[in-house]
């Protein structure tokens, strides 16, 4: 938050250098809980004390609140993964096996066939034909068949598939 008023600044940094150092005030605010209260749910409407930083309006689109409705953001897609995890009964305790891929890449198997691929990268990464996505962070792709240089790994992501049968080649990078 670069445009913190300085009257609002508390980091003992900032008071030690006479405002030379700024320190983290700035860099670190009130989570923003929900969007209808003046502090945004991090403290109670009857607070005695404001929160020691104040938030600015433009936060309130990142409420924790206005997360949780969007079904692709990253809280929904982690309660998702969670909850495909928890479906799976060899998702926990089967056999985990990393896969060679290139650096930008992380893909592993666990179970018989389930997989995650996750590309970091700025280049697409080909899944093996007949591949079924069943999460993935790329918005309004949810659930996509997928195939060899399909939207769901051309863009950073998680992609999970419990069909991918773990032919993939050695690292490459």
């Amino acid at each position: 938050m670069l445009d913190l008023d300085d009257a609002a600044r508390q980091d003992p940094n900032w008071i030690r250098t006479n405002g030379v150092d700024a320190g983290r005030d700035g860099c670190r605010v009130p989570l923003p809980w929900t969007r209808e209260s003046a502090a945004f749910g991090f403290s109670p409407p009857d607070a005695a004390v404001a929160p020691w930083l104040p938030q600015p309006e433009r936060f309130a689109k990142y409420a924790v609140s206005e997360l949780w409705a969007d079904v692709d953001s990253p809280p929904a897609l982690h309660r998702r993964a969670l909850c495909i995890r928890r479906a799976g009964p060899g998702l926990a305790k089967d056999a985990f096996r990393w896969l060679d891929v290139p650096e930008s890449v992380l893909f592993f198997e666990r179970g018989n066939g389930f997989a995650c691929v996750v590309n970091f990268g700025t280049e697409p990464y080909p899944l093996p034909a007949g591949s079924k996505v069943v999460l993935t962070s790329v918005r309004g792709r949810r659930g996509a068949r997928a195939g060899p240089r399909s939207a769901p790994v051309d863009q950073p992501g998680p992609v999970m598939s419990p069909s991918i049968s773990g032919t993939r080649g050695r690292r490459t990078g």
